[in-house]
């Protein structure tokens, strides 16, 4: 393979960065641009479409209320208020910081964010794969839209935040030990590694994995001397104190209580959780992808091939879900397009060389514009991946309004009831209440239909995020996890304000919820606070008497 020349390496054409920036500015055009509907504030929360979504919006609104991390707002953990702040923080505090600079709601900052995690992605992607050839890094970013193409959305809409800023962390740290000779990397690589480990400690695994991999490499080619030895223990310093706090809450909340789940020696070749990328969406190109890993693993001795790595790990990374990484692997994955793009821009300039050997920048910047007319939707290839807009989102303008009214408008320690709707099944959006809230369930107000009744006393859960084990600190350091069986047969009539949709998809359901609350009307002591299109609050002023009969029979017709 011909060598560029140390200018041609080292410079970076005016037409070359125009370039790059213009591919970025075109994938948060169609990624973040359609998706939100070209704007940065919105009245209620778009493009959210699972309920890890609004985890993750309202742990960031819990911080904001609280003014720190202390504590998981109690709202979001089963109404218990010294739950300790269990998940890796740094995505809430940037939300925060973003929030209060800027004035944008949590739901608008935390979204802004992580879609402009591909800012720091694709650009360090794209040097490190320049750093061995400008003619592939090139070609590679046709490639870049593809993180907003069929799998990889979902990242970005169902709420893979946590993993989606984490590997932005993850990329700026391969990109500072790639380079940790140099005046002031040992600080970056450090800060950066640390900062991955309080975003998704998975990534960080990666990370230090690869560290790993990648000192033993330079102890082969000689190259591991005692002065590299200590920029490497330097960082791996620097991230220890920062993070060595969270790691004992974390060896509590996540270790202790899902340590097994994290990896099983079972293989998981389809990920049931939800959509991501496999390789084969890359359809005719995967010939040139196969090219280009066996030219990087071929050319792993040359000067800079070192810039290669990364591509090739966070492949192999992203198939360790066939040796049971799971969840850990296939998210890796939401970002393949940018990271395996430097090996499919190797794989096809090494063979347009082979064709025309004049080939130069020029001819590879019109090849990346050639792949994005696919890539991008305007033509449609069989076998070749391509954007998907997205638009929409699981809440609504006049539920929201209900969530900011209860905020609002209700005590802080008013405890809120919901009467079973579709709109509930993604449950964390409810906590955007901000009280202590708890919903029937299905089976229950389903069985009350059945037996043609109105029930106040319904099988109730009260969601929350127990995934951490709801942890409480007994002395310094020292941490425990809490047993909790909220949910079970509760009386509505024991809450202090009861929300009905009066709209659902189900005509059964709306009529029977319609009949609830004309039943709960019927009480003096119960008044509507608010009331909309599609819903009612009803607020329970005495809850020292009976809001309804404990059953009421459904009269026919």
């Amino acid at each position: 393979m011909e060598e560029e020349t140390p200018r041609e390496k080292n410079t970076c054409t005016a037409i070359e960065l125009s370039f790059l920036l213009a591919i970025i500015s075109l994938s948060l055009y169609l990624g973040y641009g359609n998706a939100a509907g070209h704007a940065i504030a919105h009245d209620f929360p778009v493009a959210y479409l699972a309920s890890d979504a609004f985890q993750h919006q309202t742990r960031a609104q819990g911080l904001l209320d609280a003014g720190n991390y202390r504590y998981e707002a109690f709202y979001n953990m089963r109404g218990y208020p010294d739950v300790v702040g269990f998940y890796m923080p740094v995505m809430y505090h940037l939300t925060a910081q973003i929030s209060l600079l800027s004035g944008l709601a949590s739901y608008d900052a935390i979204q802004l964010m992580v879609f402009f995690t591909v800012i720091p992605i694709i650009a360090l992607a794209y040097f490190m794969v320049r750093g061995f050839n400008r003619n592939a890094a090139l070609i590679g970013l046709g490639f870049v839209p593809l993180i907003f193409s069929q799998g990889s959305y979902s990242g970005f809409l169902w709420g893979h935040w946590p993993s989606l800023l984490s590997q932005a962390f993850l990329v700026c740290a391969l990109w500072s030990f790639l380079n940790i000779h140099e005046e002031g990397m040992t600080l970056l690589a450090g800060l950066f590694f640390a900062a991955s480990v309080l975003t998704h400690t998975s990534e960080a695994i990666f990370l230090a994995l690869f560290i790993f991999i990648y000192a033993l490499v330079l102890f082969l080619k000689k190259e591991m001397g005692i002065a590299m030895i200590k920029k490497f223990a330097g960082a791996f310093a620097l991230t220890a104190a920062i993070t060595i706090y969270f790691m004992v809450i974390f060896k509590t909340a996540w270790f202790d209580t899902q340590g097994s789940s994290y990896m099983s020696l079972r293989p998981e070749p389809v990920w049931l959780g939800g959509p991501t990328f496999y390789l084969q969406y890359f359809g005719l190109f995967i010939p040139f992808l196969i090219m280009g890993i066996v030219a990087a693993v071929l050319f792993w001795k040359k000067k800079n091939a070192k810039f290669l790595y990364p591509s090739l790990f966070l492949l192999a990374a992203g198939c360790t879900n066939y040796i049971g990484f799971g969840m850990r692997a296939f998210t890796l994955r939401f970002n393949w397009p940018v990271y395996l793009g430097g090996l499919l821009g190797l794989g096809l300039y090494l063979t347009a060389k082979a064709a025309y050997r004049k080939w130069d920048i020029k001819h590879s910047m019109a090849l990346a514009i050639a792949i994005l007319i696919p890539v991008t939707g305007l033509v449609s290839i069989p076998y070749v991946a391509s954007y998907q807009q997205v638009s929409g989102s699981i809440t609504d303008p006049y539920h929201w309004q209900a969530y900011e009214w209860i905020a609002e408008n209700t005590p802080k320690d008013a405890a809120i009831y919901f009467l079973y709707s579709e709109h509930y099944e993604q449950d964390a959006v409810m906590r955007n209440s901000r009280r202590f809230h708890a919903l029937a369930t299905l089976d229950s107000v389903r069985s009350a239909m059945n037996d043609m009744a109105l029930r106040r006393t319904l099988h109730t859960e009260v969601p929350g995020d127990t995934g951490g084990g709801l942890i409480q600190r007994t002395g310094f350091m020292h941490y425990a996890t809490r047993e909790d069986n909220r949910s079970n047969m509760i009386d509505v009539c024991t809450f202090d304000y009861i929300v009905v949709d009066i709209v659902t998809r189900s005509d059964a359901l709306t009529a029977y919820n319609r009949l609830f609350l004309q039943q709960l009307l019927k009480n003096e002591n119960n008044k509507i606070v608010l009331q909309n299109e599609v819903l009612a609050i009803v607020q329970n002023t005495n809850k020292s008497v009976a809001c309804m009969p404990d059953e009421v029979e459904i009269e026919n017709g």
